[in-house]
């Protein structure tokens, strides 16, 4: 059975719930994928969190996990290897995709009331991880937009930083949905469901003969 809020502004909030979770998702696996989080034209070098790419031969592109670069604009720019920074963002940004799964997960069972568990419970876990979600997600972004550019020269952040940050931004879209969803359900007299009454059980008359 699914759930289906009768007042007006729950179901604008269920729909608003669905759609930044569906975003939050796809955005949030875009960004991660991306390559370009910073880009720097002085050394003609694009990198995000999985791959860093030369710009001057065709874009040029290798995994952060290659100890050897093809080129020797990208050995100059990252001769010691990966830098600490991108796997302290990777790391963020997987922790941050897992909550994210575990929110979407107990919203869908939610809406489609999955063996009769409580809507509020499962909506108030799926805020709960949002919440870390975010955490992560900013932790995120803050570490590349600053060690990512610090002492690079013209160095600015790309479109799947940016991605990223529309992500964050869906992803509290989607937690105070969540939110004014619970507390309309609770508090809605339309919403609100009436408990059955139990049915008495039938007294029987009993006659005394005299």
């Amino acid at each position: 059975m699914l759930l289906l809020p009768k007042s007006g502004l729950g179901r604008f909030l269920l729909l608003l719930i669905i759609i930044s979770t569906l975003s939050y998702m796809v955005l949030n696996i875009v960004s991660f994928a991306g390559t370009p989080w910073i880009t720097t034209n002085v050394e003609n070098i694009q990198f995000g969190l999985s791959k860093v790419c030369d710009k001057s031969t065709n874009g040029s592109c290798n995994q952060w996990s290659d100890r050897v670069y093809n080129t020797n604009t990208t050995r100059n720019a990252f001769s010691r290897g990966k830098p600490s920074y991108i796997r302290t963002s990777q790391a963020l940004e997987i922790i941050s995709l897992i909550f994210c799964v575990f929110a979407a997960a107990l919203i869908i069972i939610g809406i489609i009331n999955l063996d009769g568990l409580p809507y509020i419970f499962m909506f108030l876990g799926s805020a709960a991880f949002l919440i870390v979600a975010m955490v992560f997600l900013s932790a995120t972004l803050g570490v590349m937009s600053v060690q990512g550019r610090s002492n690079r020269i013209s160095a600015f952040l790309d479109w799947a930083w940016w991605n990223g940050m529309v992500g964050l931004i869906t992803t509290i879209i989607c937690f105070f949905a969540l939110t004014a969803l619970i507390f309309d359900m609770k508090s809605s007299p339309v919403n609100r469901q009436i408990p059955k009454l139990k049915r008495k059980p039938k007294q029987t008359d009993i006659f005394v003969a005299q």
